[in-house]
């Protein structure tokens, strides 16, 4: 499961975020080591990925995640890939 005190957002001034623990689809390019998320489907939304701000990876227990804090033009969001699963899902929307 993702921590909701992870790294860089954990104390952020005057941002004001909301966790999720949602699942989403995902389209990414995978490639030279990396993963690229382009955009993600929300409650039926298209969501075009037009940066990834920062990107990190988590391990709990045997799982590992890849988690990206990502922009589009309606905001800021947190998503993660689990490497058991193979989900995605929304941890945070700020």
């Amino acid at each position: 499961m993702f921590n909701q005190e992870a790294r860089w957002d954990r104390n952020m001034p005057g941002q004001h975020s909301r966790y999720l623990n949602e699942p989403i689809r995902v389209a990414a390019v995978f490639g030279q080591g990396r993963i690229l998320p382009r955009y993600f489907f929300w409650h039926k939304k298209l969501y075009k990925i037009r940066k990834v701000t920062y990107f990190w990876q988590e391990r709990q227990g045997n799982e590992l995640f890849n988690i990206f804090s990502v922009e589009t033009s309606g905001g800021l969001y947190q998503i993660s890939l689990s490497n058991q699963t193979l989900s995605w899902h929304l941890n945070k929307v700020f």
